[in-house]
């Protein structure tokens, strides 16, 4: 397992060949002028049940409930158009559901070249979406800003000396993310 450059830091991947996939590009969702905050509501606490926690991975109560499922913090990537985890990172009770990929791709790392044969289904309950990592041996937890800007019709926005930059999904809802080495990260609140 290779390390990145100092301070003994995973490496981080990036893209090399870029694998089509068939989507359809949903309506962006406007929210006033460029770069302004104003209008945009946050959702209500009393939008999530007693059992569900911002950020954590949604998993059957009657399986798993008070179980203390640890959730992850995801690097928010513009650098990445793929999401991208480790088996380490998967929560034990989901990593009976890793998979073969669908869309298997090649990565270009500082390691060199990488298959992603592999992923792995999980809900993220604050961005509100199913997310299905390619899982590798060593990466951050990453979630792509690009494609989900482009291609599902989300905003990003950071204002200047601003910790806490916000995502907006394609149907509106804000989330707030939070600023950890001044890289955007998503994690339960």
């Amino acid at each position: 397992m290779g390390k990145g450059k100092g301070n003994g830091k995973p490496a981080a991947a990036t893209v090399a060949i870029l694998v089509p996939k068939a989507r359809a590009l949903q309506a962006r969702v406007t929210t006033g002028q460029p770069g302004s905050h104003t209008g945009l509501l946050t959702t209500p606490s009393s939008a999530s049940s007693p059992l569900t926690d911002p950020g954590c991975v949604a998993l059957p109560a009657s399986i798993y409930h008070d179980q203390g499922v640890a959730c992850q913090s995801w690097l928010m990537d513009t650098g990445c158009r793929y999401d991208l985890t480790t088996r380490a990172s998967v929560p034990l009770p989901l990593r009976g559901n890793i998979t073969d990929s669908a869309d298997p791709i090649t990565l270009h790392t500082a390691n060199g070249l990488t298959d992603c044969t592999v992923c792995v289904s999980q809900q993220t309950v604050g961005l509100h979406e199913t997310v299905e990592p390619y899982i590798l041996d060593s990466t951050p937890d990453v979630l792509s800003i690009g494609r989900r800007c482009i291609e599902d019709g989300c905003a990003f926005h950071w204002e200047p000396y601003s910790l806490a930059p916000t995502m907006i999904t394609a149907d509106g809802k804000v989330v707030q993310l939070v600023s950890r080495d001044c890289c955007p990260i998503f994690r339960r609140s």
